[in-house]
């Protein structure tokens, strides 16, 4: 229900565990385990299965980008966003490459945009800062001005 939300985290550089389809308790079991806080939209697994010492979060607005700038506020994550510096896909912390050290793994026209090139090294995935990165660095800019 909040996946999206969970891959912005991501991007802005938080640690953020997204559920792939694992049960109520297994989820309850990870955050206790890891400590995290359970950010979610179900109010039966809010209701039913959290004790009072669970950390959680109900999020009422349906809205990912609302429920971001919810989030950013709460716990006063602003001043401590570090973009771009984990994976969207798997969450690891990223690592700075050398265009040359990954020439043949980058497309072609990845190259004119610098040599600001990033990989993971849990799932291998490579970044770069093309356009796609920078309209997501105007929307960063516009959500953190924001709250």
């Amino acid at each position: 229900m909040v996946a999206k939300l969970g891959k912005w985290l991501r991007f802005l550089g938080f640690d953020c565990f997204i559920a792939h389809g694992e049960s109520d308790r297994a989820l309850l079991e990870i955050a206790r385990d890891e400590q995290r806080i359970i950010l979610t939209r179900d109010s039966k697994f809010v209701h039913e299965l959290l004790e009072p010492s669970d950390k959680a979060v109900f999020l009422t607005n349906e809205d990912w980008q609302q429920q971001l700038r919810e989030i950013i506020t709460a716990y006063r994550l602003r001043d401590i966003c570090q973009p771009f510096s984990r994976c969207g896909l798997c969450n690891a912390l990223l690592v700075q490459m050398d265009a040359e050290e990954i020439e043949a793994c980058i497309p072609e026209g990845a190259r004119v945009h610098g040599m600001d090139f990033t990989r993971c090294p849990a799932c291998g995935k490579y970044y770069w800062r093309g356009d796609h990165a920078r309209r997501m660095e105007a929307r960063i800019k516009t959500l953190l001005e924001s709250v």
